[in-house]
Formats: structure tokens, C-alpha cells, sequence
């Protein structure tokens, strides 16, 4: 005999944890992306991440002091992360009190030129992404 209530709850475990396997492998990780960094902008560190359809950004200590374009990252060569729509964040202070925001699309990811931190900062920004899962991820895994 088959108790019908553990042949329920086996096969609710089982696919939760295929839910759970499944959204691990849309997850690509966080990624440092620091050297990816363009036209003299400069950076703490640079991490990006995918998890299904959303790409968060985490920015720290961004400084485009010496920058020559308001282009800090091209994102065609980030295949699998850029929106395929322009998002902007909400505005920021820098470091004199100006203000500022990310600009990030198909193609590039802008911010002003000589935007820089105040202090020790950490900027963060999210968007949505429609585009084929990366096969190549970018940049190197972040432990932890």
C-alpha cells in the first residue's frame, strides 16, 4: 500500500527543489567587472549580476575625476546584461554637492563626466533584461 499524502508531499519536495535548481542556474553570480571600465573613469570595484530577468549593478567609490566620456561601460561587450531600453537612476549627490545620475541601455552604461563619490559610496541600480542568458559570463566570480 501507498500512503497517497507521502506520495503527495514527495512530489511538492521534488518540485520545489527543481523550482529552487532552477532559478540557481538563471542566477550568473556576482561578478566583478572593475577592469571593464572605460575612458578614464575609475572604480573601488564594479559588480554586476544576473538573477533571471533582473541585472543589478553595484558601484563603489566611482570616480570620473579624470574621465573623457560620459561612457563608463559598453555594454554590448556585457552580453546578456544590458537592457534592451534606456533606465536612469534616481538622482545623486557627488562629491561637491552636484547632482547627478546612471544611465545605462543597449549600448552603454554613462554617468556625467567628473561625477565623483562622496566618501566611501556605494551606488546600486537595477533593471530589467530580456536578453538571452549570457554564455560567457564577464569579468571574474566575487567569493562569498
Amino acid at each position: 500500500n501507498i500512503d497517497a499524502g507521502v506520495t503527495a508531499t514527495f512530489e511538492t519536495d521534488v518540485e520545489a527543489a527543481w523550482k529552487e535548481l532552477n532559478l540557481l542556474s538563471r542566477d550568473t553570480g556576482l561578478r566583478d567587472i572593475t577592469p571593464a571600465l572605460l575612458n578614464g573613469w575609475t572604480a573601488g570595484s564594479v559588480r554586476i549580476r544576473r538573477i533571471g530577468n533582473y541585472v543589478d549593478i553595484e558601484l563603489f567609490n566611482l570616480s570620473g575625476a579624470a574621465a573623457t566620456s560620459a561612457t563608463m561601460l559598453d555594454m554590448t561587450a556585457l552580453t546578456g546584461f544590458a537592457p534592451s531600453v534606456n533606465n536612469e537612476s534616481a538622482l545623486f549627490r557627488d562629491s561637491v554637492g552636484g547632482t547627478g545620475y546612471f544611465r545605462v541601455g543597449p549600448t552603454t552604461f554613462t554617468c556625467p563626466i567628473g561625477y565623483v563619490a562622496p566618501g566611501s559610496t556605494l551606488r546600486m541600480m537595477r533593471w530589467r533584461c530580456s536578453a538571452a542568458k549570457p554564455t560567457v559570463l564577464p569579468g571574474t566570480p566575487v567569493a562569498g
